[in-house]
């Protein structure tokens, strides 16, 4: 069986990063995984390279950026720089988008266009040329450089600052649905499913990618897999279920809002699934009365280490080498301190032995 990687995504208080991030190489996390929603936290970039300089170990990710909000080419300068700075410990996670645009007033980034950057951004951090024509950019904003009366012109795009002894950024790219899932098996260094913690969906969404990379003519064997999967550790299940449902309402809603949905749930989990949807607030993120006891339990991990450890050790064997822990992220709440440190106690050494 493969090692699996432990990454804990974390929305640290700007002034805790240095202090956070050496507790969580210390606690034997992999890495972190800092979420990028401009209007709603610090800049992810930013957060990242605080904790490169206070750590040596700890992987460092964003989780996830949105092609809406930088051109790729920014993107990936951004993280190229942290690679270089951390020492080629940096990954650049990819997702359509959810509070990043909602903020700024605008839905997920359509499915096509997603794949034309997460192809761009490959090649950028593999330091090819991407071509002009391959670029979404607005043409209200700024016209091409075809009636410009200049001597000489760039033919292409490219990071020409790379050095050869750069170490290439790895690309996650999360996924739920079947279009997003295939987009990732063609482009991505590992695809990070988002889809709950129960085997049989993760498995539907492997067999999948797997599925695109062969009907593109690519190999299977070069699919790296991993999963986000909310978890609370915590004894108290009606403690762990309050403290994972902060977030868990929000991956839940991509499984209706890409239409995943599969036969795993009960028809009554099937009804909360289009009722969370269409009563979603994007605003507060206060959905927690929306998810039903059993749809916590199915789609999240609940309860004590072992529970947490056995049902870990059932994605791992299904080929699944990373997962992302999605826990409360709520560094005010005593509860949420707790369950993140019995993890770390009693879960992280498991993985790590």
């Amino acid at each position: 069986m493969m090692a699996l990687d432990l990454w804990n995504s974390v929305a640290y208080p700007l002034h805790e990063v240095v202090e956070r991030a050496r507790a969580a190489e210390q606690a034997g996390w992999t890495g972190i995984s800092v979420f990028d929603s401009q209007n709603l936290a610090a800049d992810c970039f930013a957060v990242l390279t605080l904790a490169a300089t206070a750590t040596g170990r700890l992987g460092l990710a964003t989780g996830v950026n949105s092609p809406a909000i930088r051109h790729p080419s920014v993107t990936a300068g951004a993280i190229a720089t942290l690679q270089r700075i951390s020492g080629g410990r940096a990954v650049v996670g990819m997702g359509r988008g959810d509070s990043a645009l909602a903020n700024i007033g605008r839905a997920p980034v359509r499915v096509a266009a997603f794949e034309r950057y997460i192809k761009a951004l490959q090649d950028y951090l593999s330091g090819r040329a991407v071509q002009f024509d391959e670029l979404d950019f607005d043409d209200r904003q700024a016209a091409t450089l075809d009636n410009m009366e200049l001597g000489d012109v760039p033919s292409d795009s490219r990071l020409a600052w790379l050095r050869d002894d750069d170490l290439k950024v790895p690309l996650d790219v999360a996924c739920s649905g079947p279009k997003v899932i295939a987009a990732a098996a063609r482009h991505a260094d590992r695809v990070m499913l988002a889809v709950g913690a129960e085997p049989d969906r993760i498995a539907w969404g492997m067999d999948r990618a797997r599925r695109a990379r062969r009907e593109s003519g690519l190999s299977e064997d070069e699919l790296k897999f991993g999963a986000f999967i909310n978890l609370s550790c915590h004894r108290d299940v009606s403690v762990a279920r309050k403290l994972v449902a902060k977030n868990l309402a929000t991956y839940v809603r991509f499984s209706m809002m890409h239409g995943t949905k599969d036969n795993s749930f009960s028809a009554q989990s099937d009804d909360q699934l289009v009722n969370l949807n269409r009563s979603f607030d994007m605003r507060a993120h206060r959905n927690e009365h929306l998810l039903s006891h059993e749809l916590i339990d199915r789609f999240a991990i609940v309860g004590g280490a072992e529970v947490c450890i056995r049902r870990l050790q059932a994605i791992e064997a299904l080929g699944i080498s990373k997962v992302v822990i999605v826990g409360a992220r709520d560094y005010a709440d005593p509860r949420a301190i707790e369950a993140e440190e019995n993890f770390a106690r009693e879960v992280l050494p498991v993985f790590n032995a």
